[in-house]
């Protein structure tokens, strides 16, 4: 995929879920740059990295200590 295929895929994404009130984590600017996903974050340039794994892991606790607590602050 080029990265404007990807691009309109995200935002498609985004505001499907904006649509339906899914929570949509979007980790791709961390993890990727315009040429594709950044070399310390793959080996083969598709599959992630244990590095990638724990960002987008540490994301997930983030949505899921929010779910969790709705009403604390600074979750």
């Amino acid at each position: 995929w080029s990265f404007q295929t990807n691009l309109k895929a995200i935002h498609f994404l985004i505001d499907y879920c904006k649509q339906k009130s899914i929570r949509f984590l979007n980790i791709n600017s961390e993890l990727s740059t315009d040429k594709g996903l950044k070399s310390n974050f793959t080996r083969d340039g598709t599959h992630i990295t244990r590095d990638a794994y724990v960002i987008w892991g540490n994301k997930m606790k983030e949505i899921l200590n929010e779910i969790e607590n709705p009403n604390k602050e600074n979750n």
